[in-house]
């Protein structure tokens, strides 16, 4: 096997790439669009999509187009093999807790996510026969005990999800070795818990949902469910959580929905990768370039399924995900 290109070639490659990128100020003009099929022009102009022409009904397979360069460029250059790992363990996992859950509740084929490592079909014969032999075991533990769960009449969706999550990022934590990798994912694995912290009505509901990995502890889980401000402020004012958390105090003390604040969480890691986007060497560009393409296909989701469904400008703009800034 050919050996891969070094980072700093590949890094020269993602500079002269990034110029393609949708950024955050074209997908503002984007949503302000007359129609469905302006907004799929200006993609087009970006160079988004695949060689053919796509009408506005047609978005998933442009971004399906569009998600396979990113994944033939990915498989060519990526000089690190964990970061190709957490990029099919994201889709593997989604899978496995889609298929397992389609055997005892209605779910969407829409629900499933482009295939990673595991072909679906793979997957859907696991739990049809019971079979996991074909499936790998870190992938194969969760799907087991969630079968558990359906037959001991036991499953809620909260412990399906938090069964699947705290697998995956047990699975990730273990094969990522790089230093800015790994913070991604702890910047990942605090969001959501702090997420869970503020929907929670209870300790025990919150600790229900806890994922290890992250620098959050129980304690901070604790604290936050308690709702005493004052120690809540003392232990977070001078973090890097310190924005998140006085989101989600806001919104609780004002008794409004956390929209803003869930927003906030779910883009958390990859607004702090962002201050270090001036970085050129190691692996932050790459990582920055990962997760821009993973946004950036969810924000095209966004404005043409908005655009189509006559959704005003200014709410689809509210709802775009954080993306590249030029």
């Amino acid at each position: 096997m050919m050996d891969k290109p070094d980072i700093v070639f590949v890094n020269g490659l993602i500079k002269s790439m990034e110029k393609n990128l949708i950024s955050a100020e074209k997908f503002a003009r984007i949503t302000e669009a007359e129609t469905a099929e302006e907004v799929v022009k200006t993609l087009r102009e970006s160079g988004f999509g695949g060689e053919e022409e796509y009408a506005p009904q047609n978005y998933e397979r442009m971004i399906a187009d569009d998600r396979a360069k990113f994944l033939s460029f990915l498989r060519k250059y990526c000089p690190k093999e964990s970061i190709l790992q957490a990029y099919f363990a994201q889709r593997d996992f989604h899978n496995a807790e889609c298929a397992l859950r389609a055997k005892y509740v209605s779910v969407s084929q829409s629900a499933f996510l482009e295939e990673g490592e595991v072909a679906l079909p793979t997957l859907l014969k696991a739990v049809e026969t019971g079979d996991y032999s074909q499936i790998p075991a870190y992938l194969s533990a969760p799907m087991k005990k969630g079968e558990e769960l359906f037959i001991e009449q036991t499953a809620t969706g909260i412990a399906i999800g938090t069964l699947f999550r705290r697998a995956y990022y047990d699975y990730l934590l273990k094969v990522v070795r790089g230093k800015e990798q790994k913070r991604f994912l702890q910047h990942e694995i605090d969001a959501k818990n702090l997420s869970v912290a503020f929907r929670s009505q209870t300790v025990i509901q919150a600790e229900s949902m806890y994922v290890t990995g992250g620098k959050i502890c129980r304690a901070d889980l604790n604290l936050i469910v308690d709702g005493d401000a004052a120690k809540i402020s003392r232990r977070f004012l001078f973090g890097e959580y310190a924005d998140l958390v006085s989101l989600g105090m806001e919104a609780r003390a004002e008794q409004r929905p956390m929209v803003e604040f869930e927003r906030f969480a779910e883009d958390f890691a990859l607004k702090k990768l962002k201050e270090r986007r001036f970085e050129t060497e190691g692996l932050v560009p790459l990582l920055l370039f990962v997760h821009y393409k993973e946004n950036e296909w969810k924000n095209v989701r966004i404005a043409i399924v908005g655009k189509l469904n006559g959704v005003d400008g200014e709410s689809v703009r509210k709802r775009l995900r954080e993306c590249y800034n030029g």
